[in-house]
Protein backbone atom coordinates (compact mmCIF):
# COMPACT_ATOMS: atom_id res chain seq x y z
CA UNK A 1 0.00 0.00 0.00
CA UNK A 2 1.05 3.23 -1.05
CA UNK A 3 1.48 5.88 2.01
CA UNK A 4 1.40 8.80 0.42
CA UNK A 5 -0.34 9.55 -2.96
CA UNK A 6 0.97 12.97 -5.02
CA UNK A 7 -0.52 13.66 -7.76
CA UNK A 8 -0.58 16.23 -10.85
CA UNK A 9 -3.40 17.35 -12.07
CA UNK A 10 -4.06 18.20 -16.17
CA UNK A 11 -7.01 20.23 -17.26
CA UNK A 12 -8.42 20.66 -14.05
CA UNK A 13 -10.24 24.34 -13.04
CA UNK A 14 -9.82 24.18 -9.28
CA UNK A 15 -12.91 21.73 -8.65
CA UNK A 16 -10.58 18.59 -8.16
CA UNK A 17 -8.14 20.30 -6.60
CA UNK A 18 -10.33 21.94 -3.72
CA UNK A 19 -11.94 18.95 -3.16
CA UNK A 20 -9.05 16.71 -2.50
CA UNK A 21 -7.37 19.09 -0.69
CA UNK A 22 -10.13 19.66 1.77
CA UNK A 23 -9.92 15.92 2.54
CA UNK A 24 -6.48 16.28 3.61
CA UNK A 25 -6.26 12.34 3.09
CA UNK A 26 -3.59 10.39 2.34
CA UNK A 27 -4.07 11.93 -1.68
CA UNK A 28 -2.84 15.14 -2.41
CA UNK A 29 -2.22 17.19 -5.05
CA UNK A 30 1.69 17.88 -6.12
CA UNK A 31 1.50 20.22 -9.30
CA UNK A 32 -1.41 21.46 -11.44
CA UNK A 33 -0.36 21.73 -14.70
CA UNK A 34 -2.27 23.25 -18.18
CA UNK A 35 -0.58 21.49 -20.71
CA UNK A 36 0.59 17.83 -20.88
CA UNK A 37 3.91 18.74 -21.27
CA UNK A 38 4.44 20.58 -17.72
CA UNK A 39 2.54 17.71 -16.44
CA UNK A 40 5.35 14.88 -18.01
CA UNK A 41 7.97 17.21 -16.55
CA UNK A 42 6.52 17.41 -13.52
CA UNK A 43 6.30 13.57 -13.62
CA UNK A 44 9.56 12.93 -14.53
CA UNK A 45 10.65 15.04 -11.93
CA UNK A 46 9.74 12.53 -9.59
CA UNK A 47 7.42 14.44 -7.35
CA UNK A 48 3.79 12.39 -7.75
CA UNK A 49 3.04 9.13 -8.53
CA UNK A 50 0.26 9.52 -10.60
CA UNK A 51 -1.59 11.85 -13.24
CA UNK A 52 -4.67 12.74 -12.99
CA UNK A 53 -6.13 14.01 -16.26
CA UNK A 54 -9.64 15.72 -17.53
CA UNK A 55 -9.56 13.85 -20.35
CA UNK A 56 -7.56 11.46 -22.31
CA UNK A 57 -4.82 14.47 -24.39
CA UNK A 58 -3.86 13.46 -27.71
CA UNK A 59 -0.03 13.58 -26.75
CA UNK A 60 -0.68 10.83 -24.36
CA UNK A 61 0.37 8.25 -26.82
CA UNK A 62 2.06 4.53 -26.13
CA UNK A 63 4.87 5.38 -25.79
CA UNK A 64 4.78 8.40 -23.29
CA UNK A 65 2.71 5.80 -21.06
CA UNK A 66 5.31 3.14 -21.27
CA UNK A 67 8.14 5.84 -20.05
CA UNK A 68 5.58 7.27 -17.36
CA UNK A 69 5.02 3.56 -16.04
CA UNK A 70 8.86 2.70 -16.51
CA UNK A 71 8.80 5.76 -13.99
CA UNK A 72 6.60 4.31 -11.97
CA UNK A 73 3.91 7.14 -12.70
CA UNK A 74 0.08 5.92 -13.41
CA UNK A 75 -1.90 7.57 -16.28
CA UNK A 76 -5.76 8.68 -14.59
CA UNK A 77 -8.06 10.16 -17.18
CA UNK A 78 -11.51 11.06 -16.84
CA UNK A 79 -13.44 9.68 -19.69
CA UNK A 80 -16.70 8.99 -20.99
CA UNK A 81 -17.71 5.25 -20.14
CA UNK A 82 -16.48 2.84 -23.64
CA UNK A 83 -13.97 5.27 -24.68
CA UNK A 84 -11.06 2.74 -26.52
CA UNK A 85 -8.06 3.32 -24.24
CA UNK A 86 -4.94 1.78 -24.31
CA UNK A 87 -4.07 -1.03 -21.13
CA UNK A 88 -1.71 1.42 -19.63
CA UNK A 89 -4.54 4.03 -19.28
CA UNK A 90 -6.70 3.85 -15.78
CA UNK A 91 -10.58 5.06 -16.59
CA UNK A 92 -12.78 7.03 -14.12
CA UNK A 93 -16.07 8.13 -15.68
CA UNK A 94 -16.68 12.19 -16.02
CA UNK A 95 -20.01 11.79 -14.06
CA UNK A 96 -17.66 10.81 -10.99
CA UNK A 97 -18.57 13.57 -7.98
CA UNK A 98 -15.41 15.49 -7.38
CA UNK A 99 -15.52 14.45 -3.45
CA UNK A 100 -15.54 10.90 -4.27
CA UNK A 101 -12.44 11.04 -6.11
CA UNK A 102 -9.53 10.90 -3.69
CA UNK A 103 -10.93 7.37 -2.31
CA UNK A 104 -11.65 6.04 -5.84
CA UNK A 105 -7.41 7.12 -6.72
CA UNK A 106 -6.59 5.66 -3.76
CA UNK A 107 -8.61 1.98 -4.47
CA UNK A 108 -6.81 2.04 -8.18
CA UNK A 109 -3.59 2.51 -6.75
CA UNK A 110 -3.74 0.26 -4.34
CA UNK A 111 -5.55 -2.53 -6.20
CA UNK A 112 -2.09 -1.89 -8.85
CA UNK A 113 0.38 -1.92 -6.42
CA UNK A 114 -0.98 -5.14 -4.44
CA UNK A 115 -1.35 -6.57 -7.90
CA UNK A 116 2.57 -5.97 -8.44
CA UNK A 117 3.65 -7.27 -5.10
CA UNK A 118 1.89 -10.49 -6.00
CA UNK A 119 3.02 -10.90 -8.74
CA UNK A 120 6.69 -10.34 -7.45
CA UNK A 121 6.04 -12.34 -4.41
CA UNK A 122 6.43 -9.35 -1.59
CA UNK A 123 4.56 -10.63 1.35
CA UNK A 124 3.21 -8.08 3.49
CA UNK A 125 5.95 -8.60 5.87
CA UNK A 126 8.78 -7.33 3.01
CA UNK A 127 6.24 -4.76 2.86
CA UNK A 128 6.02 -3.17 6.04
CA UNK A 129 10.10 -3.48 5.89
CA UNK A 130 10.93 -1.07 3.37
CA UNK A 131 10.40 -3.30 0.38
CA UNK A 132 7.88 -2.37 -2.37
CA UNK A 133 6.91 1.67 -3.95
CA UNK A 134 6.48 3.63 -1.22
CA UNK A 135 9.59 5.54 0.70
CA UNK A 136 8.12 6.13 3.92
CA UNK A 137 11.26 7.20 5.44
CA UNK A 138 12.41 9.57 3.00
CA UNK A 139 8.66 11.13 2.40
CA UNK A 140 9.88 10.89 -1.47
CA UNK A 141 7.86 8.81 -3.88
CA UNK A 142 9.77 6.38 -5.72
CA UNK A 143 13.23 3.59 -5.33
CA UNK A 144 15.18 5.12 -2.57
CA UNK A 145 18.89 3.79 -4.08
CA UNK A 146 20.90 5.05 -0.31
CA UNK A 147 22.80 1.90 1.08
CA UNK A 148 21.77 0.57 4.30
CA UNK A 149 23.63 0.55 7.62
CA UNK A 150 23.55 -2.13 9.52
CA UNK A 151 24.68 -1.02 12.82
CA UNK A 152 28.22 -2.04 13.38
CA UNK A 153 30.42 -0.23 10.99
CA UNK A 154 29.39 -1.90 7.45
CA UNK A 155 26.62 -0.91 5.21
CA UNK A 156 24.54 -3.01 2.92
CA UNK A 157 25.48 -1.58 -0.98
CA UNK A 158 23.02 -3.54 -3.89
CA UNK A 159 25.17 -6.40 -5.57
CA UNK A 160 25.66 -5.98 -8.79
CA UNK A 161 22.98 -8.92 -9.74
CA UNK A 162 20.26 -6.65 -8.46
CA UNK A 163 18.24 -8.73 -6.32
CA UNK A 164 20.42 -8.56 -2.77
CA UNK A 165 22.74 -6.59 -0.85
CA UNK A 166 26.72 -6.93 -0.61
CA UNK A 167 28.36 -6.14 3.01
CA UNK A 168 30.31 -3.13 2.54
CA UNK A 169 33.17 -1.85 5.17
CA UNK A 170 34.99 1.04 4.74
CA UNK A 171 37.54 0.20 6.92
CA UNK A 172 38.56 -2.81 4.48
CA UNK A 173 40.66 -3.22 1.27
CA UNK A 174 38.86 -4.37 -1.66
CA UNK A 175 39.54 -8.21 -1.99
CA UNK A 176 38.33 -8.34 2.03
CA UNK A 177 35.20 -6.90 0.55
CA UNK A 178 34.78 -9.68 -2.27
CA UNK A 179 34.76 -12.38 0.27
CA UNK A 180 31.83 -11.11 2.56
CA UNK A 181 29.03 -10.68 -0.26
CA UNK A 182 26.05 -12.29 0.32
CA UNK A 183 22.69 -11.93 -0.73
CA UNK A 184 20.22 -10.64 1.33
CA UNK A 185 16.30 -11.37 0.79
CA UNK A 186 15.21 -8.80 3.52
CA UNK A 187 16.41 -6.25 5.87
CA UNK A 188 15.29 -6.97 9.44
CA UNK A 189 13.77 -4.53 11.82
CA UNK A 190 16.81 -4.35 13.87
CA UNK A 191 18.97 -2.93 11.04
CA UNK A 192 15.81 -0.91 9.79
CA UNK A 193 15.92 0.70 13.36
CA UNK A 194 20.06 0.81 13.44
CA UNK A 195 19.44 2.51 10.13
CA UNK A 196 17.26 5.64 11.34
CA UNK A 197 20.01 6.00 14.15
CA UNK A 198 22.82 6.87 11.83
CA UNK A 199 22.90 10.48 10.76
CA UNK A 200 22.70 11.06 7.10
CA UNK A 201 20.85 7.50 5.69
CA UNK A 202 17.54 6.25 4.81
CA UNK A 203 16.58 2.88 5.13
CA UNK A 204 13.90 2.26 2.92
CA UNK A 205 15.26 -0.64 0.78
CA UNK A 206 13.81 -0.69 -2.66
CA UNK A 207 14.48 -3.51 -5.98
CA UNK A 208 14.09 -3.44 -9.56
CA UNK A 209 12.22 -5.68 -11.15
CA UNK A 210 11.61 -6.89 -14.92
CA UNK A 211 7.93 -6.74 -15.68
CA UNK A 212 6.57 -8.21 -18.24
CA UNK A 213 5.91 -5.85 -21.15
CA UNK A 214 2.59 -4.52 -21.43
CA UNK A 215 0.79 -5.68 -24.85
CA UNK A 216 -0.49 -3.07 -27.56
CA UNK A 217 -3.95 -4.44 -27.21
CA UNK A 218 -6.77 -1.81 -26.21
CA UNK A 219 -9.44 -2.75 -22.89
CA UNK A 220 -11.33 -6.37 -23.51
CA UNK A 221 -14.23 -4.40 -24.36
CA UNK A 222 -12.74 -2.57 -26.94
CA UNK A 223 -14.26 -3.00 -30.45
CA UNK A 224 -11.25 -2.38 -32.06
CA UNK A 225 -8.97 -5.17 -30.21
CA UNK A 226 -8.82 -7.79 -33.14
CA UNK A 227 -4.95 -8.44 -33.39
CA UNK A 228 -3.24 -11.37 -31.40
CA UNK A 229 -1.42 -10.33 -28.25
CA UNK A 230 2.40 -11.03 -27.69
CA UNK A 231 4.37 -10.62 -24.47
CA UNK A 232 8.16 -9.51 -24.51
CA UNK A 233 8.90 -11.69 -22.01
CA UNK A 234 8.23 -14.91 -24.67
CA UNK A 235 11.30 -16.52 -25.55
CA UNK A 236 13.14 -15.84 -28.50
CA UNK A 237 12.96 -19.90 -29.95
CA UNK A 238 9.02 -19.93 -28.93
CA UNK A 239 8.43 -16.58 -30.51
CA UNK A 240 10.55 -16.82 -33.68
CA UNK A 241 7.78 -20.44 -34.77
CA UNK A 242 4.75 -17.80 -34.01
CA UNK A 243 5.91 -15.07 -36.55
CA UNK A 244 7.37 -14.37 -39.24
CA UNK A 245 11.41 -13.71 -40.34
CA UNK A 246 12.19 -10.03 -39.83
CA UNK A 247 15.34 -8.93 -41.99
CA UNK A 248 16.95 -6.09 -41.71
CA UNK A 249 19.28 -4.32 -44.74
CA UNK A 250 21.50 -2.56 -43.44
CA UNK A 251 25.01 -0.81 -44.38
CA UNK A 252 27.73 1.73 -44.40
CA UNK A 253 27.01 5.01 -45.38
CA UNK A 254 28.10 6.00 -48.64
CA UNK A 255 25.08 4.44 -50.81
CA UNK A 256 26.20 0.56 -50.68
CA UNK A 257 22.83 0.01 -52.23
CA UNK A 258 20.59 -0.91 -49.00
CA UNK A 259 17.73 0.07 -50.68
CA UNK A 260 18.04 -1.71 -53.94
CA UNK A 261 18.80 -5.06 -52.33
CA UNK A 262 15.86 -4.53 -49.74
CA UNK A 263 13.55 -3.85 -52.68
CA UNK A 264 14.92 -7.18 -54.81
CA UNK A 265 15.24 -9.13 -51.64
CA UNK A 266 11.65 -8.72 -51.22
CA UNK A 267 10.63 -9.49 -55.09
CA UNK A 268 12.76 -12.81 -54.67
CA UNK A 269 10.36 -13.75 -51.44
CA UNK A 270 7.22 -12.84 -53.42
CA UNK A 271 8.37 -14.83 -56.05
CA UNK A 272 8.43 -18.04 -53.32
CA UNK A 273 4.80 -17.73 -52.78
CA UNK A 274 6.19 -15.37 -49.79
CA UNK A 275 3.42 -13.00 -47.91
CA UNK A 276 6.32 -10.47 -47.65
CA UNK A 277 5.93 -6.91 -46.39
CA UNK A 278 9.08 -3.86 -47.67
CA UNK A 279 8.95 -1.39 -45.20
CA UNK A 280 11.34 1.92 -45.51
CA UNK A 281 12.29 2.72 -42.22
CA UNK A 282 15.24 4.54 -43.15
CA UNK A 283 14.64 7.98 -41.44
CA UNK A 284 17.74 9.82 -43.56
CA UNK A 285 16.92 9.34 -47.21
CA UNK A 286 14.11 7.08 -47.34
CA UNK A 287 14.02 5.97 -51.14
CA UNK A 288 11.82 2.75 -51.87
CA UNK A 289 8.95 4.80 -52.57
CA UNK A 290 10.85 6.52 -55.99
CA UNK A 291 12.23 3.24 -57.17
CA UNK A 292 8.44 1.56 -57.18
CA UNK A 293 7.72 4.39 -59.45
CA UNK A 294 5.25 6.07 -56.33
CA UNK A 295 5.33 9.57 -55.55
CA UNK A 296 6.80 10.06 -52.30
CA UNK A 297 3.79 11.88 -50.31
CA UNK A 298 2.96 9.83 -48.27
CA UNK A 299 4.14 7.77 -45.01
CA UNK A 300 2.42 4.30 -44.67
CA UNK A 301 4.86 3.82 -41.86
CA UNK A 302 4.01 6.79 -39.73
CA UNK A 303 0.89 6.38 -40.08
CA UNK A 304 0.93 2.81 -38.82
CA UNK A 305 3.04 3.98 -35.55
CA UNK A 306 0.72 7.15 -35.18
CA UNK A 307 -2.22 4.99 -34.72
CA UNK A 308 0.06 1.93 -32.67
CA UNK A 309 0.34 4.76 -30.66
CA UNK A 310 -2.59 5.72 -29.39
CA UNK A 311 -4.35 2.21 -29.41
CA UNK A 312 -6.41 3.16 -32.63
CA UNK A 313 -5.22 0.44 -34.91
CA UNK A 314 -7.74 -1.78 -36.93
CA UNK A 315 -8.08 -3.78 -39.78
CA UNK A 316 -9.37 -0.47 -42.16
CA UNK A 317 -6.42 1.92 -40.74
CA UNK A 318 -3.92 -0.62 -41.83
CA UNK A 319 -5.44 -1.35 -45.31
CA UNK A 320 -5.27 2.13 -45.68
CA UNK A 321 -1.19 2.79 -44.18
CA UNK A 322 -0.38 -0.58 -46.37
CA UNK A 323 0.43 -0.33 -50.36
CA UNK A 324 -0.30 -3.71 -52.08
CA UNK A 325 1.63 -3.78 -55.02
CA UNK A 326 1.93 -5.87 -57.90
CA UNK A 327 5.74 -6.22 -58.97
CA UNK A 328 5.56 -8.37 -62.29
CA UNK A 329 3.93 -11.82 -61.75
CA UNK A 330 3.88 -10.89 -58.13
CA UNK A 331 2.49 -9.04 -55.14
CA UNK A 332 3.98 -7.45 -52.18
CA UNK A 333 3.12 -4.93 -49.53
CA UNK A 334 4.73 -2.39 -48.67
CA UNK A 335 4.93 0.44 -46.07
CA UNK A 336 6.59 3.75 -47.63
CA UNK A 337 9.06 5.84 -44.96
CA UNK A 338 8.61 9.20 -44.25
CA UNK A 339 8.31 12.25 -46.71
CA UNK A 340 11.36 14.09 -45.23
CA UNK A 341 13.93 13.28 -43.29
CA UNK A 342 13.00 15.96 -40.56
CA UNK A 343 10.09 13.72 -39.95
CA UNK A 344 12.11 11.35 -38.13
CA UNK A 345 10.15 11.88 -34.78
CA UNK A 346 7.21 9.71 -35.93
CA UNK A 347 8.96 7.37 -35.92
CA UNK A 348 9.20 6.97 -31.83
CA UNK A 349 11.39 3.55 -31.10
CA UNK A 350 8.69 1.87 -28.89
CA UNK A 351 5.89 2.60 -32.06
CA UNK A 352 8.18 1.35 -34.86
CA UNK A 353 9.07 -1.50 -32.35
CA UNK A 354 5.03 -2.97 -31.92
CA UNK A 355 4.69 -1.96 -35.49
CA UNK A 356 7.13 -4.65 -36.58
CA UNK A 357 5.91 -7.02 -34.20
CA UNK A 358 1.94 -6.30 -35.37
CA UNK A 359 3.59 -6.95 -38.67
CA UNK A 360 5.39 -9.74 -37.94
CA UNK A 361 2.18 -12.21 -36.88
CA UNK A 362 1.04 -11.34 -40.24
CA UNK A 363 3.45 -12.21 -43.06
CA UNK A 364 6.07 -15.09 -43.73
CA UNK A 365 8.83 -12.22 -44.14
CA UNK A 366 9.43 -8.79 -43.06
CA UNK A 367 12.17 -6.70 -44.66
CA UNK A 368 13.06 -3.57 -43.24
CA UNK A 369 15.46 -1.16 -45.14
CA UNK A 370 17.17 1.02 -42.58
CA UNK A 371 19.72 4.01 -42.70
CA UNK A 372 23.68 3.82 -41.84
CA UNK A 373 24.05 5.88 -38.65
CA UNK A 374 23.31 4.30 -34.97
CA UNK A 375 25.19 6.75 -33.14
CA UNK A 376 23.04 7.18 -29.68
CA UNK A 377 21.16 10.50 -28.38
CA UNK A 378 24.22 10.62 -25.72
CA UNK A 379 26.58 10.80 -28.42
CA UNK A 380 24.99 13.44 -30.63
CA UNK A 381 24.62 15.46 -27.58
CA UNK A 382 21.26 14.72 -26.50
CA UNK A 383 20.20 13.94 -22.80
CA UNK A 384 16.51 14.31 -22.99
CA UNK A 385 13.77 11.98 -22.92
CA UNK A 386 11.69 11.46 -25.67
CA UNK A 387 12.29 10.04 -29.68
CA UNK A 388 15.78 8.91 -30.46
CA UNK A 389 17.58 10.25 -33.40
CA UNK A 390 18.59 6.78 -34.80
CA UNK A 391 15.77 4.91 -32.88
CA UNK A 392 14.32 3.59 -36.12
CA UNK A 393 18.03 1.71 -37.21
CA UNK A 394 18.68 0.88 -34.08
CA UNK A 395 14.94 -0.87 -32.82
CA UNK A 396 15.27 -2.43 -36.72
CA UNK A 397 18.58 -4.51 -36.01
CA UNK A 398 17.57 -5.22 -32.32
CA UNK A 399 14.50 -6.84 -33.69
CA UNK A 400 16.03 -8.69 -37.02
CA UNK A 401 16.63 -12.12 -37.15
CA UNK A 402 18.79 -11.96 -40.71
CA UNK A 403 21.05 -8.73 -40.68
CA UNK A 404 22.53 -8.38 -44.38
CA UNK A 405 25.40 -5.79 -43.56
CA UNK A 406 26.03 -4.15 -46.81
CA UNK A 407 29.13 -2.31 -47.70
CA UNK A 408 31.27 -1.06 -50.69
CA UNK A 409 33.78 -2.86 -52.56
CA UNK A 410 36.60 -0.62 -52.74
CA UNK A 411 39.23 1.10 -51.00
CA UNK A 412 36.77 3.44 -49.20
CA UNK A 413 34.22 0.47 -48.61
CA UNK A 414 35.85 -1.93 -46.72
CA UNK A 415 37.08 0.25 -43.62
CA UNK A 416 33.96 1.64 -43.46
CA UNK A 417 32.38 -2.12 -43.24
CA UNK A 418 34.52 -2.67 -41.08
CA UNK A 419 33.73 -0.28 -38.71
CA UNK A 420 30.15 -0.64 -39.29
CA UNK A 421 30.24 -4.19 -38.12
CA UNK A 422 32.60 -3.38 -34.73
CA UNK A 423 29.88 -0.48 -33.76
CA UNK A 424 27.33 -2.83 -34.11
CA UNK A 425 28.65 -4.94 -31.78
CA UNK A 426 30.15 -2.29 -29.39
CA UNK A 427 27.36 -1.19 -27.38
CA UNK A 428 25.24 0.44 -30.08
CA UNK A 429 22.37 -1.88 -30.14
CA UNK A 430 21.45 -5.16 -28.70
CA UNK A 431 21.30 -7.38 -30.83
CA UNK A 432 18.86 -10.76 -30.82
CA UNK A 433 20.50 -13.85 -29.35
CA UNK A 434 19.55 -15.79 -32.07
CA UNK A 435 20.64 -13.12 -35.07
CA UNK A 436 22.42 -14.21 -37.77
CA UNK A 437 24.47 -11.09 -39.61
CA UNK A 438 25.23 -11.73 -42.98
CA UNK A 439 28.21 -9.48 -44.33
CA UNK A 440 28.17 -8.81 -48.10
CA UNK A 441 30.16 -6.86 -50.26
CA UNK A 442 28.26 -4.43 -53.19
CA UNK A 443 29.73 -3.18 -56.62
CA UNK A 444 32.53 -5.91 -56.45
CA UNK A 445 34.87 -5.02 -59.85
CA UNK A 446 38.04 -5.71 -60.84
CA UNK A 447 38.84 -1.84 -61.50
CA UNK A 448 38.73 -1.07 -57.73
CA UNK A 449 40.50 -4.13 -55.92
CA UNK A 450 42.71 -6.00 -59.07
CA UNK A 451 42.09 -8.70 -61.35
CA UNK A 452 41.17 -11.65 -58.88
CA UNK A 453 38.39 -8.96 -56.89
CA UNK A 454 36.58 -11.84 -54.70
CA UNK A 455 40.27 -12.81 -53.60
CA UNK A 456 41.70 -9.73 -53.50
CA UNK A 457 38.82 -8.96 -51.00
CA UNK A 458 38.51 -12.12 -49.24
CA UNK A 459 41.93 -11.78 -48.39
CA UNK A 460 41.89 -8.13 -47.10
CA UNK A 461 39.05 -9.06 -44.75
CA UNK A 462 40.76 -12.08 -43.13
CA UNK A 463 43.88 -10.11 -42.45
CA UNK A 464 42.07 -6.68 -41.34
CA UNK A 465 38.13 -7.51 -40.45
CA UNK A 466 36.58 -9.10 -37.45
CA UNK A 467 36.37 -12.99 -37.27
CA UNK A 468 32.96 -13.15 -39.34
CA UNK A 469 33.28 -13.91 -42.82
CA UNK A 470 32.41 -12.04 -46.03
CA UNK A 471 29.02 -14.33 -46.66
CA UNK A 472 29.19 -13.09 -50.50
CA UNK A 473 29.73 -10.93 -53.10
CA UNK A 474 27.37 -8.60 -55.65
CA UNK A 475 28.58 -7.83 -58.90
CA UNK A 476 28.92 -4.08 -59.76
CA UNK A 477 25.87 -3.77 -62.99
CA UNK A 478 25.53 0.59 -63.46
CA UNK A 479 23.58 -0.53 -66.35
CA UNK A 480 21.13 -2.35 -65.40
CA UNK A 481 20.70 -0.73 -61.81
CA UNK A 482 19.71 2.45 -63.90
CA UNK A 483 17.79 1.30 -66.54
CA UNK A 484 15.74 -0.87 -63.75
CA UNK A 485 15.42 2.38 -61.86
CA UNK A 486 14.43 4.02 -64.83
CA UNK A 487 11.09 2.06 -65.44
CA UNK A 488 10.23 1.42 -61.89
CA UNK A 489 11.12 -2.14 -62.05
CA UNK A 490 12.59 -4.41 -59.84
CA UNK A 491 16.11 -6.49 -61.02
CA UNK A 492 13.76 -9.51 -61.48
CA UNK A 493 11.17 -7.70 -63.60
CA UNK A 494 13.95 -6.30 -65.77
CA UNK A 495 16.82 -8.38 -65.93
CA UNK A 496 16.03 -11.38 -64.52
CA UNK A 497 19.10 -13.61 -65.70
CA UNK A 498 21.56 -10.64 -64.85
CA UNK A 499 24.50 -11.19 -62.59
CA UNK A 500 23.55 -8.90 -59.82
CA UNK A 501 20.00 -10.63 -59.67
CA UNK A 502 21.42 -14.45 -60.05
CA UNK A 503 23.73 -12.76 -56.50
CA UNK A 504 20.95 -11.43 -54.99
CA UNK A 505 18.64 -14.82 -55.47
CA UNK A 506 22.17 -16.38 -53.87
CA UNK A 507 21.85 -14.07 -50.84
CA UNK A 508 18.21 -14.44 -50.62
CA UNK A 509 18.77 -18.66 -50.28
CA UNK A 510 21.27 -18.31 -47.61
CA UNK A 511 18.77 -16.76 -45.36
CA UNK A 512 16.90 -19.58 -45.24
CA UNK A 513 13.17 -18.41 -44.70
CA UNK A 514 10.04 -20.03 -44.68
CA UNK A 515 6.56 -19.47 -44.82
CA UNK A 516 4.75 -18.47 -41.71
CA UNK A 517 1.78 -20.55 -42.55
Amino acid sequence: MIHNIPLVLLGDDGTILNAIESQRGRVSVARSAHTFADALGYAHAGIACAILSVGLPQEATVSILHELDEADVKFIALVPEDTPLPDLVMPLATDTEPHQLPAIVEKLLDEASAELEQELGITPQKAENGYGYDSGYSGHYGYDTQNLYNGSGEYLHPDTSGYGYALVNPNRSQTEQSSMDFPLSCPSQEQLKASQLQEGYEASAHFESNMQQPTLNERRDSPRQYYPQFSGSQPEALEAENRGTIVAVWGTGGAPGRSTLALNLANCAAAEGMHVCLVDADTYNPSLSPLLGLLDDYSGIAQLCHFIERGQLDTQISDEAISTLRVGKYYLDFLSGITRPDRWPELRTRALRDSIKWLAHRYDVIILDTAACLESDAELGFAQAGPRRNGAAITALEMADHIVLLGNADIIGIPRTIRAYDQMHEGACTLRDTAKVHIWLNKVRAEATGRDAERELANTWQRFGPQNPISGFLPYDRKTVDRAWFRGQTLLEYAPRSPLIVGIRKLYTSLGLRKLR
